[in-house]
């Protein structure tokens, strides 16, 4: 896993899934999404031909010993082929967890049902309520690193408390954005911000 992900259950679930499949974390982007779109670019730039891979992320991973190397051996060889073409891609890691699990697909599961993806920004939010509602184990927020994270192991976790779900929901912004975040994303959509920058200019 990633370092900014929070757990709010038990493992359980995922243990018994490792017992028969490799977790992956589907991010659901498609061709409406630039970010896929660039994906889809760079393989078919690497493969030769045109393949609309399913885009994984990054920050999890889930899978019993046996079929890690197998999944390790793929990752390996995808990067011998990237070295040997000075291949270089803008996805990162991303880029060659994706090919792996595309050549591995039959032993492939989405893990979306423990773990999501939540943008909390002021300039940028995409947040589902599997938060609370058919909870996911693993809450990731890439947005949270220098707000939420920080919050709180210093409110709680250095202090060895463990907050109920309704704090830690708040203090990750998930149920509830602060007057500031809210005005920022006013700001943002009225085009106020680029207004007072090019004044400034």
């Amino acid at each position: 896993m990633d370092t900014d992900v929070f757990i709010q259950d038990s493992f359980d679930g995922i243990w018994k899934e490792c017992n028969q499949n490799i977790l992956l974390y589907d991010i659901n982007h498609g061709l409406n999404t630039p970010n896929y779109v660039a994906l889809c670019n760079e393989v078919e730039k690497f493969e030769g031909s045109r393949n609309l891979i399913t885009h994984y992320g990054g920050e999890f991973f889930a899978s019993s010993i046996e079929k890690s190397k197998v999944f390790s051996s793929e990752c390996e060889e995808i990067f011998q082929r990237m070295s040997e073409k000075n291949f270089v891609t803008s996805k990162g890691d991303e880029f060659i967890l994706s090919l792996a699990a595309d050549k591995l697909k039959a032993n492939i599961k989405n893990a979306s049902p423990y773990v999501c993806r939540f943008w909390t920004g002021a300039s940028f939010r995409l947040v589902s309520t599997c938060y609370e509602y058919n909870r996911v184990v693993v809450l990731h927020m890439p947005a949270e690193k220098e707000h939420g994270m920080q919050k709180m192991y210093s409110r709680y976790i250095s202090h060895s408390i463990v907050p109920d779900d309704q704090i830690a929901w708040r203090t990750f912004r998930l149920s509830k954005r602060s007057i500031v975040d809210r005005m920022l994303t006013w700001a943002n959509k009225s085009g106020i911000r680029k207004f007072v920058s090019s004044r400034r200019k």
